[in-house]
């Protein structure tokens, strides 16, 4: 085999230099570099009523809902009025969440269901200050709102 050292630039097939190149990088860590402008959207780990970030304008289709029934076994409904639901767009889960993000209540949809609500019972669910309701969109991450104060009506 020919040393490519000594070889000529225009001599080395350019699939060749592209891997030569590529490979100078391989022991880096990958780095998060800051955006280079001011208005540069930044993704967030969650969007709220009042922080809906580069979505501003969806909230009100993406903020889970919540009614509660004391009739029979107590339970709550939670759901999202996403409107115009397609297989492109819709709603992937909805849950309640504790202040370490870990579920304790889920419902996850197919991208072929266009009405997204689910019922959890209130004896599950010992309610706590820092808990979540959330929605996860496909196309619009995840919303979230405080769960006591939806509880509340605030």
């Amino acid at each position: 085999m020919t040393n490519m050292k000594n070889l000529p630039l225009k001599q080395i097939p350019a699939a060749m230099i592209f891997i030569m190149v590529a490979g100078l990088n391989c022991g880096d860590k990958p780095r998060i570099l800051p955006p280079k402008d001011a208005d540069a959207v930044v993704p967030r780990l969650e969007y709220s009523l009042d922080k809906p970030g580069e979505w501003v304008g969806l909230e009100a289709e993406h903020i889970p809902k919540i009614t509660i029934n004391r009739q029979g076994k107590p339970y709550m409904l939670v759901w999202v009025p996403l409107k115009n639901a397609s297989t492109d767009h819709y709603i992937e889960k909805i849950g309640i969440m504790d202040k370490d993000r870990k579920d304790i209540a889920l419902k996850v949809f197919s991208r072929h269901e266009k009405y997204f609500e689910a019922k959890f019972l209130l004896s599950d669910i010992k309610v706590d200050k820092d808990m979540k309701l959330f929605a996860k969109c496909n196309s619009h991450d995840l919303w979230v709102t405080n769960l006591k104060e939806a509880l509340q009506g605030k």
